[in-house]
């Protein structure tokens, strides 16, 4: 879009719109709304499907993987707020 009195100049063109859906459907309005709306077909090539098997972490496996991916987040010896841990002499 042109700016205003920079005719040599473009920028961008931002609309924001609201929009609210009810809250309930009539009966009546539901072949109508499938019309506009028609659903949306999902393609996928079954060849790159792979199947996967999922199993239950116990609350252990689970706190064990957020310390991992916190020391991988953060770099060995540092956390959340960056300071340095260290050893205490003895």
């Amino acid at each position: 879009m042109p700016i205003l009195n920079k005719p040599e100049q473009f920028g961008d063109l931002y609309i924001e719109v609201s929009i609210v859906l009810p809250s309930t459907v009539n009966k009546a309005d539901i072949p109508k709304l499938q019309k506009i709306f028609p659903p949306k077909v999902l393609k996928y090539d079954e060849s790159k499907i792979s199947k996967v098997e999922m199993k239950q972490i116990t609350q252990k496996e689970k706190r064990a993987k957020e310390e991992e991916d916190e020391g991988i987040r953060y770099g060995p010896g540092q956390h959340r707020h960056g300071e340095n841990v260290q050893c205490a002499q003895q």
